[in-house]
């Protein structure tokens, strides 16, 4: 059996649109069409948002702790300092 000696070697660049945010509506399809923005384990800032939430105004690094957080029944909805969202 012959082995070949040259090997092509193929790269692929896959660019997913706000992929962790993604991933999480996969695994809880209840998210789907809310706002949503995935915080990284060190420094609590976004490092993935869906367009719902791009739409609040929450900006790609910004620290979680810029806004505040209301509990609601189907999850936690992040609200700007300067909208008007109101705990349900």
């Amino acid at each position: 059996m012959d082995v070949p000696t040259t090997h092509h070697q193929r790269i692929a660049l896959i660019d997913g649109n706000s992929f962790y945010c993604s991933c999480e509506r996969v695994m809880r399809p209840g998210l789907e069409g809310k706002p949503l923005v995935v915080l990284s384990n060190n420094d609590g800032c976004a490092i993935a948002r869906t367009q719902e939430a791009k739409n609040l105004g929450i900006t790609m690094g910004a620290p979680g702790s810029r806004y505040v957080i209301w509990p609601i029944p189907t999850g936690w909805w992040p609200c700007p300092p300067t909208s008007h969202c109101t705990a349900t």
